[in-house]
């Protein structure tokens, strides 16, 4: 009679890398944005060739987008986003996501960058705002990517 053994199980440690080449979400962050967008009205779509954009925000007619940026903070004290980052955004006309908070409880606040720019101040390489509920709460979740994106929602 033959027997099969079933297979032993790959340790987590010892499980193949994705190939540097593999574009991953990691922390899930991108996922969590385009989310929020997409129930906003807007398509999405991984940003694989621009440095400092998470994803593009478009129209459902995909005739215009808006880089978006995504930047987490656990602590959920500081808005921080770093120099380079800011100018590609800034040249676009892009949004940044502050992801504010842990995983499970987090705010998610959506801020054109010309607004974060023009409050924030450049330390060591980054522009630091510290987090004002009454100046973000309208930029805070649904009705923040009604704002951030209100150019590409106009019908």
């Amino acid at each position: 009679m033959l027997q099969i053994e079933p297979k032993s199980r790959v340790r987590e440690d010892r499980a193949p890398k994705a190939p540097l080449e593999t574009m991953q979400d990691r922390e899930e962050v991108g996922q969590e944005v385009a989310s929020d967008l997409t129930l906003g009205g807007l398509g999405t779509f991984l940003s694989a060739g621009s440095k400092g954009v998470n994803l593009l925000a478009a129209n459902l007619g995909l005739t215009a987008v808006i880089p978006v940026r995504v930047v987490t903070d656990p602590e959920g004290q500081k808005l921080r986003l770093k120099a380079d980052d800011a100018k590609t955004l800034a040249d676009a006309g892009g949004v940044v996501a502050f992801l504010l908070g842990e995983r499970d409880e987090r705010d998610r606040y959506y801020l054109p960058v010309d607004k974060f720019l023009a409050k924030a101040t450049l330390r060591d390489g980054r522009y630091v705002l510290d987090f004002n509920e009454k100046w973000l709460l309208p930029y805070l979740g649904h009705p923040g990517v009604k704002k951030a994106f209100a150019r590409l929602l106009k019908k």
